[in-house]
């Protein structure tokens, strides 16, 4: 089936290429929005000042980050 030793090499050459191109489109955060913004509304929540992050409807990107207003408690 191969002409030669170096056919062999480069069919070889070919196919670890097809399976690292499959094995690099695994969801990476930061191509991926619906992740990256779930990752950023749970981190907000559990900062040490509480933040809200507001996605665009379209789901692609940050619009807005409003930071929660401190609770007043005056009932000591």
């Amino acid at each position: 089936m191969y002409k030669s030793d170096e056919d062999k090499m480069m069919s070889d050459q070919n196919i670890k290429w097809s399976q690292s191109s499959v094995i690099k489109k695994e969801k990476n955060p930061a191509h991926d929005w619906p992740t990256y913004i779930e990752q950023a509304k749970k981190t907000g929540l559990e900062s040490p000042i509480p933040y809200k992050v507001i996605p665009y409807k379209n789901g692609i990107g940050i619009k807005k980050i409003e930071f929660f207003k401190p609770i007043k408690n005056n009932s000591l």
